[in-house]
């Protein structure tokens, strides 16, 4: 596993980031004008993107002993990215507010 760790790391970190984009693309769709639905919410790529990246940078933390974030970094990877990512498809996909017609002779 030690000497596979790089080429895991850099497949969980590649499928991170399609993960990531195929979230923004599936909240982009679900805003446009016809609404059209996914099979699977927008939001769950986010946190499956967010479990990759933490998985990647765990193996390549192993493969690469110099290569070490501060003591709070580990701690503080999950769930911030938990967060990071759903919350960038929310903004990405959420739809302007509809306007209310305020007229008189209507």
């Amino acid at each position: 596993m030690q000497e596979y760790a790089a080429y895991y790391g850099t497949a969980c970190l590649i499928l991170s980031m399609y993960l990531l984009f195929k979230g923004v693309t599936a909240a982009i769709r679900q805003r446009s004008e016809d609404h059209s639905t996914t099979l699977v919410p927008a939001y769950v790529y986010g946190i499956l993107a967010s479990v990759a990246l933490t998985y990647a940078l765990g193996l390549l933390r192993m493969k690469f002993p110099g290569w070490e974030l501060p003591w709070w970094g580990n701690r503080i990877i999950f769930p911030g990215t938990t967060m990071l990512f759903p919350g960038i498809i929310y903004l990405v996909g959420r739809r302007p507010p509809i306007r209310q017609i305020d007229r008189v002779d209507v």
